[in-house]
């Protein structure tokens, strides 16, 4: 997907959070379920890392 990008529009970054599965962010879902064939829970080591990444990224796209 990057690769093909044309260098126009938006700046991206895709950030892959290993063991992290759906809805890593949801504090809701400390136990986990099962809905529509995805496992969702939280996870908070991925939840932290991906909210510092976040800030980061936003810091550096719009230098602030």
């Amino acid at each position: 997907m990057m690769e093909r990008r044309s260098g126009k529009g938006s700046p991206l970054k895709l950030i892959v959070y290993p063991d992290a599965p759906h809805a890593f962010d949801a504090e809701n879902l400390k136990t986990g379920i099962s809905s529509f064939g995805h496992f969702l829970q939280y996870n908070e080591l991925a939840a932290n890392r991906s909210f510092q990444d976040s800030h980061v990224f936003l810091s550096e796209t719009l230098g602030h």
